[in-house]
């Protein structure tokens, strides 16, 4: 049996991220706004093709479906119906079969006429049998949430997230089982799993001593915690919660604490700021601390804005080059101590050193370069935290 060859692999890839994002727009339009969605999802459609083209390509094994069951179960945890189980999957047969048609090989030859008929045997296999686990995940899955009142839960949240709940504080504390008089501190945990999710809350709980917990999915690939503390400062709970999260490894991002209905807000919103950072800065760092990346976050609200800002401001500083990241640190150091010599301590160089990269910040820079104070370490700020490559994607830029 003909086997295929890279590019044409990659083909299929490039056709099952089509799909995909054509199933998405039409089945989870609010969805698709997020890039982790969109990512997991056309993960499952290249999954998927790959199955298929195994059968149509006359290798042995049925189509299997072991994702199918996570799919639906994904989806219930969202919120979304068990109509869009069906659709996701049916649409996205048709239009494999559409384009499997058209597709070509290397060499010229179209798709033979036996390798369409097995293709659309084992998309239909594939759908049927998919639909089928997917959707009695599903239903397993909303009927244990609807028993513990989850999606009423979630409802209520949400509003009180919107600053639109029309129940007193004590109702909601007696439906959410949390107090909303607490200092709280909310976590956003970068997972689709429900038991990831869980297996954190309990050791994060267990290693702060927090009062009392909640934990929601609220948006789509993620889910939302929250601690809930008493009587304690807030560097002490920034502190505890920060090593745990650290110690565990997820993806999270952490906000608060912030005390009150109105903190239970601002923690989310904060956690919610640090997790929109992952994809900006740098730093594989696994949990983002609000508090640590409160700065960021403002000078990174528009990130077109600010890449370009740093340039303008630093010029051929701003190269993504080690002699130029080494001038950029001893820049760093120098402007916020203000003496060559504390910078020499703290690099751990030569004064000398530090001398002749000043002198060449200060001849790249132009007259009066090093004045701007302000604007050099906002520029410096922003360029260690997404990265000197970043900001040189699309711009030319002569490099030290």
């Amino acid at each position: 049996m003909k086997q295929l060859r890279r590019p044409e692999e990659r083909a299929l890839c490039d056709m099952a991220d089509r799909i995909a994002d054509s199933v998405g727009s039409r089945v989870f339009p609010a969805q698709m706004a997020d890039p982790a969605f969109r990512t997991e999802l056309a993960d499952f459609m290249r999954c998927a093709m790959a199955s298929i083209t195994a059968v149509a390509m006359g290798q042995s094994g049925a189509v299997p479906a072991a994702r199918a069951p996570q799919f639906g179960k994904w989806l219930a945890e969202q919120g979304c119906p068990v109509g869009t189980v069906r659709d996701a999957y049916w649409l996205a047969m048709r239009q494999v079969l559409d384009q499997w048609t058209a597709f070509g090989f290397d060499d010229g030859a179209s798709v033979p006429v036996d390798q369409v008929t097995r293709v659309t045997s084992a998309a239909l296999d594939f759908t049927e049998r998919g639909v089928r686990y997917a959707v009695e995940a599903h239903d397993a899955v909303t009927a244990a949430l609807d028993g513990n009142g989850e999606p009423d839960r979630c409802d209520l949240v949400r509003s009180i997230l919107s600053d639109s709940a029309t129940i007193p504080a004590a109702q909601a504390e007696a439906t959410l089982c949390y107090p909303m008089s607490a200092s709280h501190v909310s976590i956003v945990v970068h997972s689709p799993d429900r038991n990831v999710a869980a297996r954190l809350l309990s050791r994060v709980q267990s290693a702060t001593q927090a009062q009392a917990t909640l934990m929601l999915a609220l948006t789509p690939l993620r889910w939302t915690l929250w601690l809930g503390f008493a009587g304690r400062g807030r560097p002490e709970i920034v502190r505890t919660v920060r090593t745990a999260l650290v110690a565990e490894r997820t993806a999270t991002a952490m906000g608060g604490p912030r005390t009150g209905l109105a903190g239970f807000r601002l923690a989310n919103d904060e956690a919610w700021q640090a997790e929109r950072l992952r994809t900006l800065l740098r730093s594989d760092a696994a949990a983002l601390v609000f508090d640590d990346l409160a700065l960021d976050a403002i000078l990174l609200r528009d990130p077109p804005a600010a890449r370009a800002f740093a340039l303008s401001q630093l010029g051929e500083l701003a190269a993504d080059s080690p002699r130029a990241e080494r001038i950029r640190e001893t820049l760093t150091v120098w402007l916020t101590t203000g003496s060559q010599t504390a910078t020499a301590d703290q690099l751990g160089i030569h004064l000398n050193s530090v001398r002749l990269r000043l002198n060449t910040a200060g001849e790249a820079l132009g007259p009066g370069g090093l004045d701007r104070r302000t604007e050099l370490l906002t520029a410096l700020r922003i360029t260690d935290a997404v990265g000197a490559a970043a900001l040189q994607r699309g711009a030319e830029r002569p490099g030290l």
